[in-house]
């Protein structure tokens, strides 16, 4: 199919154009969305957005083995006075 224009070449409101448009903002906005949720994270710490996507992950079961040195999930056990 050399030699031969696609819609995209001379239509740009074309379907697979208002696809691939629609796809291209998308990914921006998601982008976008990410950069800000990273700033917002680096500048609060980011210590409870971690907490907060392992609970959100979490599939509700307790380990099964558990060594020594082997915390318990979301369980803050810190010494001192927090």
């Amino acid at each position: 199919m050399a030699g031969r224009a696609h819609c995209l070449d001379t239509f740009p409101g074309c379907p697979r154009a208002k696809a691939l448009a629609l796809t291209s903002q998308a990914a921006k906005g998601e982008a976008q969305a990410i950069e800000l949720q990273a700033r917002t994270i680096n500048a609060q710490g980011g210590e409870s957005y971690l907490r907060l996507e392992a609970i959100r992950k979490w599939n509700g079961t307790m380990p099964v083995h558990l060594g020594s040195h082997t915390p318990l999930p979301f369980v803050d056990v810190g010494v001192g006075g927090k």
